[in-house]
């Protein structure tokens, strides 16, 4: 519950104010990287533990690009946390389309 914790906070703008756009990355690949290792244990880390990645990460998308907003436009993730199978192939392919 604690990862789930951080990465919502990690949702934040307001912490990445004055960060660089790298920096922004570097975040957007460690929330990557946890996603994955969550998908390895996915029997622990059901539900919120998957929603909360998601939603950090669409955030962070947003702020190295605001023009990725129209994509997630009216979308649930950006306000409730929640996905369906297309906001999550949509976060998936864009966080790693921006990290490498």
């Amino acid at each position: 519950m604690h990862i789930s914790t951080i990465e919502l906070l990690l949702s934040y703008s307001i912490f990445y104010e004055k960060a660089s756009n790298d920096d922004i990355k570097r975040t957007l690949e460690t929330l990557l990287f946890g996603y994955k290792e969550k998908l390895k244990y996915s029997n622990k880390f059901q539900g919120t533990g998957f929603t909360t990645n998601l939603f950090a990460r669409a955030h962070l998308i947003i702020q190295i690009d605001n023009a990725f907003s129209e994509i997630f436009e009216g979308k649930t993730i950006l306000y409730s946390g929640m996905a369906d199978t297309e906001l999550i192939n949509i976060t998936d392919s864009l966080s790693y389309k921006i990290i490498k």
